[in-house]
């Protein structure tokens, strides 16, 4: 009987799966502001994705509200839906009621899929009579207003673990993703798992308002949960059993359960193979042709990951965009935004875009042209014409009122045109542009270096950033610290190798590199760092190294968050996270969960007040380093001093000659 009793449980461990019956409901916006099309002929998309584990009920549609012109000619403008290059509803713009139309469409299930999912409207608008007379009339719009919603509803598959990180993080949903992760002890391996993890999840949606709540107390005593648990095998209770304590030293173990209405998915195993089970779990190639549960891992899984690019020529394809072909007659237009790259404070004179691009040999050379934009400023532009069919060239320089920029979009703006045309034809197929995934951007390193500047924390200056916790940091702090580098991940969209420290010790390894301090205001730790900090605590007050204008005390602050040089030395900066309490530290990663509030940290001191208003300082104005002309070009400049220098001296002796000449006469 109790053979009988094991085997059935094996058995019952094995199944992959388990399942809820709720059902899911999403309003998903289809544009966060007003979308105006005003060409004859328009399309705007919007795209949403769905995760494998989800059962998409027959009760989908979209709200579509938009304004429109008077000025449009009833018969001849028309509207379509498209859902994934479906048509699914066409009618007519204008509409009895006025020039303000709210429209319900039913999406058909059978157009939908998994994965990325795109919903198109495309519009032929017409307020004049005559061939092309519309092309650029400003009377001639339609507006998309931003209340317009996808509503999406929903219910689980039976859960594999396959499907992660889904439903461990629901990427349809408007509200905060909360992920409730469990840690079975403190100790650097599993904060090192848990902040690759986060950093992994993180990127996945670059946008959403994502927040990590870490908890250390029993998580089977908690009801209706999505959990996570991460720990060595033998601290979960779960797998007391002996099928689970046979499995070999240095093993992984993934695991997918259903305890006391939580689902939970542990990333464990015993001693170093909870590392392979992160890597396993974090490669998606490998994850969704997992069926089986448990997984046990004996062997590394490679993990792929999303290098960080400082390299200064960069390509398209490293952006992502391996070939763009824009096509469609009259203006087109494609854009992507580029961050500066990890290690770089700035660009300098000499940075520039060499787009490589070919096009249709039918388009009007006399009226067809590219132009590169940056940040809205026309930079330049290039004709279309049959000396570029193949191998055309558009190189260029990044203006000088935009080199000390972080961040910046590049739109390139195409003009298709096509002799006796008709305007209620697209041309796809023969007004086209391609622009090579080898097209180049090179980023001249700048010589200008800023004083540390907590809006840098966001741009992850190097691939290792150590954070220097207590040598028994609470909940909060690791949550805190955690959904700050999931706004670090999604700012950046690259893998970084978190590296813990725990307690007192600064390590000589540290040095040139970039470190977040977290510690409270009576913190003992704050005597390694005091001569790096602006604002020192000191009781309930605080001493500062220059006026902030304004006063504050531990009795009106909650967070103070600062920057400055590492005290190692060297390059590396230094970024203290300082709170009043547990709750100060709740409320900062309340404040953080939007990653619009990013912006709102800047300068070298930021504070939060117990009523939630917050204020940052630029305490240290930009300085330049004329010295680094002697770092990158040492010879030439020590040899133009020195020939200057012999040039002066050979001079003077001349002179002593000479006047000593004549005193002798």
């Amino acid at each position: 009987m109790r053979r009988f009793l094991f085997l059935f449980l094996i058995i019952l461990m094995m199944v992959p799966v388990f399942g809820y019956d709720n059902i899911k409901v999403y309003n998903l916006p289809i544009t966060s502001q007003d979308v105006l099309l005003n060409l004859p002929l328009n399309r705007y998309s919007f795209w949403f994705y769905i995760p494998e584990g989800v059962n998409i009920l027959d009760k989908c549609y979209l709200n579509l509200n938009y304004f429109y012109s008077e000025t449009m000619n009833s018969h001849e403008s028309l509207y379509t839906i498209l859902v994934n290059s479906y048509p699914i509803y066409s009618s007519s713009i204008v509409k009895k009621e006025g020039n303000y139309a709210k429209i319900t469409v039913k999406i058909p299930v059978k157009r939908l899929k998994y994965g990325f999912n795109e919903l198109s409207i495309s519009t032929r608008q017409r307020s004049i009579e005559g061939a092309c007379k519309d092309l650029d009339n400003d009377a001639n719009w339609f507006i998309i207003h931003n209340t317009s919603i996808l509503h999406l509803e929903t219910t689980d598959k039976p859960y594999k673990i396959s499907y992660f990180p889904y439903p461990f993080m629901d990427l349809l949903s408007l509200k905060v993703i909360n992920s409730n992760i469990y840690l079975n002890e403190i100790s650097n391996q599993n904060l090192d798992i848990l902040f690759k993890l986060v950093n992994n999840l993180s990127i996945q949606d670059r946008y959403k308002r994502l927040s990590f709540r870490i908890f250390l107390d029993d998580p089977y005593v908690k009801k209706g949960e999505n959990q996570i648990l991460i720990g060595s095998l033998d601290r979960w209770r779960i797998f007391n059993d002996k099928s689970f304590t046979n499995i070999d030293e240095d093993s992984g173990l993934l695991y997918l359960a259903k305890y006391n209405d939580n689902l939970q998915i542990y990333i464990s195993g015993k001693r170093k193979g909870i590392e392979k089970s992160i890597k396993y779990l974090l490669n998606p190639e490998q994850i969704k042709l997992t069926e089986t549960n448990p997984v046990i891992i004996t062997s590394e899984s490679s993990l792929s990951e999303r290098g960080i690019e400082s390299k200064k020529v960069l390509n398209l394809k490293d952006l992502g965009y391996s070939k763009v072909v824009i096509s469609g007659v009259h203006h087109q237009s494609f854009s992507f935004p580029l961050k500066l790259p990890i290690g770089y404070q700035s660009i300098q004179t000499g940075s520039y875009i060499e787009l490589k691009f070919s096009h249709s040999p039918v388009l009007d050379p006399e009226k067809s042209s590219i132009t590169l934009y940056i940040n809205g400023i026309p930079v330049k532009a290039e004709r279309l014409y049959g000396g570029n069919i193949e191998n055309g060239r558009l190189k260029a320089y990044f203006p000088k009122e935009l080199l000390k920029e972080k961040e910046w979009n590049i739109e390139i703006k195409f003009y298709h045109a096509l002799k006796d045309l008709d305007c209620d034809k697209r041309y796809d197929e023969i007004a086209w542009t391609k622009i090579d995934g080898d097209s180049i951007i090179y980023l001249n390193k700048g010589y200008i270096e800023e004083y540390p500047n907590l809006r840098n924390i966001w741009s992850g200056n190097y691939q290792d950033i150590y954070l220097w916790f207590p040598q028994n940091p609470s909940p909060n702090e690791i949550s805190l610290m955690a959904t700050l580098i999931g706004k670090i991940s999604q700012n950046t969209g690259n893998i970084y190798n978190f590296k813990v420290i725990l307690g007192d010790e600064l390590k000589e390894e540290m040095k040139d590199k970039d470190i977040i301090f977290i510690g409270s205001f009576y913190d003992d730790r704050l005597r390694k760092i005091e001569k790096n900090l602006w604002v020192k605590p000191e009781g309930n007050k605080f001493i500062f190294k220059k006026d902030l204008g304004i006063f504050f005390d531990g009795f009106t602050t909650d967070i103070v968050m600062q920057s400055d040089y590492s005290p190692l030395g060297g390059n590396g900066k230094l970024y203290v996270i300082l709170y009043n309490d547990e709750s100060s530290l709740i409320k900062f990663n309340n404040f953080l969960d939007d990653i619009r509030n990013i912006g709102k940290i800047y300068g070298q001191v930021f504070i939060m007040t117990k009523l939630g208003n917050t204020s940052s300082f630029n305490l240290v104005e930009r300085k330049e380093r004329f010295i680094s002309i002697f770092e990158f070009r040492p010879l030439i400049i020590y040899l133009a001093v020195f020939i200057i220098v012999l040039a002066v001296n050979i001079i003077i002796l001349i002179i002593m000659r000479k006047k000593n000449i004549r005193v002798s006469k």
